[in-house]
């Protein structure tokens, strides 16, 4: 496989895993948010919870921007097609 392709499906793969892990973040923390009061344990996991979510945001935003660089910088008929052929897929609605 080609060196680009290879590295474009990594990519692929790492954003998928990112922004599944950002939903499972999302998902314990609207958890969280539904209990009338919390614990000690409860409110650091909370703010731990939401350093992650950012983190990842960022990561994930950073990756989209470098999408967006490479497809400006790709040559006539490349800009157009994401991995393996495929055409890109534009970032979720709210990428939040």
């Amino acid at each position: 496989m080609e060196k680009a392709t290879q590295q474009a499906l990594d990519r692929d793969a790492l954003l998928e895993r990112l922004r599944a892990e950002h939903s499972a973040l999302e998902a314990r923390l609207a958890e969280l948010d539904r209990h009338i009061a919390l614990t000690q344990d409860e409110q650091l996991e909370r703010a731990q919870i939401k350093k992650q979510k950012l983190a990842k945001k960022d990561l994930i935003a950073s990756i989209q921007r470098s999408l967006t660089h490479d497809r400006v910088a790709a040559p006539p008929g490349e800009a157009a097609q994401g991995t393996a052929g495929r055409p890109r897929v534009p970032p979720r609605p709210g990428g939040g």
